[in-house]
């Protein structure tokens, strides 16, 4: 497997952006600033006995495809521990146009990739994703802020 998807084989976020941590270069006790991205969400079901040869289809093929495409920012891999068949592809865009009109998984070549292992594309849906970007030298703080 290579060393792409967040889904258990990369071993820090750096790689998920592609890009070193962006508050690096912030100062100590800096604003937190937040990064938003756009995530399509693809649900595939796999045949029976064939999740794990699915994901590895999804790492091999499916996200390297993605890397190729415009506004293309990052992906990870989620399966259930309670639903070993069920696989989601996580793929992050730029812009929210990017992740509702980019559908990769009705592309020729994806659909060739998994079909023999997948019984169904159960659900595809996009979201708006925040994370923020916190200082290293911060240390967390015990002390919940209330909204």
């Amino acid at each position: 497997m290579n060393q792409r998807s967040f889904g258990g084989t990369v071993t820090s976020i750096e790689h998920l952006f592609r890009a070193p941590f962006p508050w690096e270069s912030q100062e100590p006790g800096g604003v937190l600033e937040m990064t938003t991205v756009h995530a399509r969400v693809v649900e595939f079901i796999a045949k029976p006995g064939k999740n794990v040869e699915l994901r590895g289809c999804i790492e091999d093929s499916v996200l390297p495809f993605l890397e190729t495409h415009h506004g293309f920012k990052g992906s990870f891999v989620l399966t259930p521990h309670r639903e070993p068949r069920l696989v989601l592809v996580f793929s992050l865009w730029e812009k929210e146009l990017d992740s509702r009109e980019n559908q990769w998984e009705s592309a020729t070549e994806i659909e060739r990739a998994v079909l023999p292992l997948v019984d169904n594309f159960s659900r595809v849906r996009t979201y708006r994703a925040v994370y923020p970007e916190v200082p290293k030298t911060k240390q967390p703080s015990a002390d919940l802020q209330f909204c």
